[in-house]
C-alpha cells in the first residue's frame, strides 16, 4: 500500500450556546448554527479536494463531514470512531454538572475524568476501540488512494495522538483540536505518525461565502439585502477616500459590512455578530462590527467609521438623507438616556459625513446619489 495522508478533523460545534461547555460523549446532538458556518469555511476551504471521507456516526460528525465531502466521494460511517461515552455526565452541561454532583466534580482529574464517573468508558478502552477503527478505515482504502479525511470527536483524537507521539496521559490534553480543526498524520509500512498541525480553515472570505454564512444564521431575505446594499455602499465610500490616499482596506470593510447585521434579530447584536465571528477566526471583522455602532468623541476615518456612515444612510436596502433617517429611530427612544444617545449618534454621523465629504471634494453622501 502507497503511503497515505491522514486528515483527522473534529467535529464542528454542536448545538449548545457559544458561553457553554458540555460533556458531551456519545450523547448524539447535532450541530448549531455556529457549527454551520464552521461548515461553510470547512466547505469553501476543502472545495478543490476530492477525497474520501470516513466518520463517527454520531450527527455532529455525519454533518461536518458533509461539508468536507465531495459528490463523487460519499462518506462512510465508521462505527468504533464515535466519542467516549461520558456516563453519567454525558450530554449535561458543566455548569449542570457542578450543581448535581459538586463532589464529584471537584475530584476530576486534569485528564480525564472517566475513571470517576460512574458508567464512562475507561481512556483505555476507548484508546483500543479507536486504533482498531483507523485499523478498518485503512484497510477499507482503494489502491491509488493517497490522502484520506476522518471526522471525529476531541477525545478519541486525543487518545490517538498520544499513542502516535508516546505522550504521557498527564499530558493529552494540549493536544485537544478547536471545533472543525485537524491534524495531519501519515501511514506509511504499518506505522501511523505525525506530520502536522493543527489547523482550522480560515478560508478567504468573498461576497458569496459571506452569503452562505448570513443564510446559515438564518438571517431574513430584507436584513440580506441591507447587508448588501450596506456592503455595496461602505465600499464605494472607501473606494473614494482611497483616491484621496486613505489607507483603507476595502475587502476588510466590505466584508465587514456584509456580515454586520447577521444576528440582527438577537439582542445587543453588534456584540453577538462580534462574539460569533470571533470565534469563527476573523478577529478584524469582529473588532469593526462591534465598534462600528458607538458613536466616538473623535472624527477618524477608518473601516469602522466607514461601516457607520454607510449604515445610517441605508434604510432597508435604499439609500436615504441621514436626516431621514434619524427622524425614523427617533421614534423608538422612549427614555430620556435613549434621546440623549439617540442625539449623540445623529452629531456625530453629520460631523462624519462633512468630513468625508470635504476629504473627496463633492457631496457623496446625500439624498440623490445612488451606489
Amino acid at each position: 500500500m502507497a503511503m497515505i495522508k491522514i486528515f483527522l478533523m473534529r467535529h464542528a460545534r454542536p448545538d449548545f450556546p457559544l458561553e457553554e461547555r458540555y460533556c458531551l460523549g456519545q450523547s448524539d446532538m447535532p450541530l448549531g448554527k455556529i457549527g454551520h458556518m464552521q461548515g461553510c469555511l470547512l466547505k469553501a476551504f476543502w472545495q478543490e479536494k476530492s477525497i474520501p471521507v470516513f466518520s463517527s456516526p454520531l450527527k455532529r460528525a455525519k454533518e461536518t463531514a458533509d461539508y468536507i465531502a465531495s459528490d463523487n466521494q460519499p462518506i462512510t460511517i465508521v462505527q468504533d470512531l464515535k466519542e467516549l461515552n461520558a456516563g453519567l455526565w454525558d450530554g449535561y452541561s458543566f455548569t449542570e454538572i457542578k450543581q448535581k454532583w459538586p463532589e464529584l466534580y471537584a475530584k476530576r482529574s486534569g485528564v480525564f475524568a472517566s475513571d470517576l464517573i460512574p458508567g464512562a468508558e475507561d481512556h483505555h478502552t476507548g484508546q483500543k476501540r479507536f486504533m482498531k477503527a483507523i485499523g478498518q478505515v485503512i484497510q477499507n482504502i482503494s489502491d491509488g488512494e493517497t490522502e484520506i479525511a476522518i471526522v471525529a470527536h476531541a477525545t478519541v483524537i486525543q487518545l490517538l495522538l498520544a499513542d502516535i507521539l508516546s505522550c504521557p496521559m498527564a499530558d493529552i490534553k494540549k493536544y485537544k483540536l478547536p471545533y472543525a480543526g485537524w491534524v495531519s498524520l501519515i501511514y506509511d509500512e504499518g506505522e501511523l505518525s505525525f506530520l502536522d498541525g493543527p489547523f482550522e480553515a480560515r478560508p478567504k472570505l468573498s461576497d458569496d461565502l459571506c452569503l452562505d454564512l448570513l443564510r446559515t444564521a438564518d438571517c431574513p431575505i430584507n436584513i440580506i439585502r441591507h447587508c448588501q446594499k450596506v456592503a455595496d455602499t461602505a465600499t464605494e465610500i472607501g473606494r473614494q477616500l482611497n483616491e484621496k490616499k486613505f489607507p483603507l482596506d476595502l475587502n476588510l470593510l466590505r466584508e465587514s459590512a456584509y456580515l454586520h447585521d447577521m444576528l440582527r434579530l438577537e439582542k445587543k447584536h453588534e456584540k453577538a455578530t462580534a462574539d460569533w465571528l470571533d470565534f469563527l477566526g476573523y478577529p478584524n471583522h469582529a473588532k469593526i462590527i462591534a465598534e462600528h455602532n458607538t458613536a466616538q468623541n473623535e472624527i477618524a476615518i477608518n473601516e469602522s467609521s466607514l461601516l457607520y456612515i454607510a449604515d445610517k444612510i441605508t434604510q432597508n436596502d435604499q439609500i436615504v438623507a441621514l436626516q431621514k433617517r434619524f427622524d425614523l429611530s427617533f421614534s423608538k427612544c422612549l427614555t430620556a438616556e435613549a434621546k440623549a444617545a439617540h442625539l449623540k449618534r445623529k452629531n456625530y454621523a453629520f460631523a462624519l459625513s462633512a468630513q468625508i465629504n470635504k476629504i473627496i471634494g463633492r457631496k457623496v453622501i446625500d439624498d440623490n446619489v445612488k451606489f
